[in-house]
């Protein structure tokens, strides 16, 4: 029981680990980029995503002992309806999400910032425009990681988490290093359309696996 614990609770273990590692590596091409301003800039990227994603984490696990118990209760109709329930709540709420940012950039800028230099305004705007992007796709290996961590998969879980918060990152830097700054505010979004993708190819593999036990 243990040894499941420790497997289980690993993908959010490794997240937690894989995320601060990308976030030094990060602010250091930051300032080498674009400075202390550009430092500024990510901090407020990451403090509105540290509002949106508890809000989604919560959601998703929430939903984790419904999903395990009914599993183990052998209602495989049920843990689809419930996972239906966290793959669409989780959406809905991401878009929600994304047209506020469209919508009051600069509202939520100010909101942790009182800098009102126009170059800064400038950067912080254009960068949470295109980190808002982020979130038309990162709900889905969210919700994803969720239901793989509730149905006794923690390797395809743990797949996810690495590769949304170390592989994904570091790899995008390097390819989208010729756009500079705007390659780095985009690196979270392009990041959560590779964990999509990742994401649907393991659900596919996953009911593979299972069609034929």
């Amino acid at each position: 029981m243990i040894k499941q614990i420790i497997l289980c609770g690993s993908p959010n273990f490794l997240n937690n680990i894989a995320t601060r590692i990308t976030s030094i590596f990060m602010n250091i091409i930051l300032l080498r980029l674009g400075g202390t301003m550009a430092v500024s800039v990510y901090g407020i990227l990451m403090f509105v995503d540290g509002f949106i994603q508890p809000l989604l984490y919560g959601m998703c696990d929430s939903l984790q002992p419904a999903i395990g118990y009914n599993l183990g209760e052998g209602n495989g109709a049920r843990v689809k309806s419930i996972a239906k329930c966290c793959f669409v709540s989780s959406f809905l709420l991401s878009m929600l999400l994304v047209v506020v940012m469209i919508a009051f950039p600069k509202q939520l800028v100010h909101l942790f910032t009182s800098n009102t230099d126009d170059a800064f305004m400038n950067m912080a705007v254009t960068a949470l425009l295109l980190f808002s992007i982020t979130y038309v796709t990162r709900w889905f290996s969210f919700a994803t990681q969720s239901f793989m961590s509730a149905i006794e998969q923690p390797v395809f879980a743990s797949i996810i988490s690495i590769s949304t918060a170390l592989v994904f990152p570091i790899l995008l830097v390097i390819l989208l290093w010729p756009m500079r700054l705007n390659g780095l505010w985009l690196n979270m979004s392009a990041t959560s359309l590779l964990s999509g993708i990742l994401s649907i190819i393991l659900l596919k593999r996953f009911k593979k696996d299972a069609k034929k036990r």
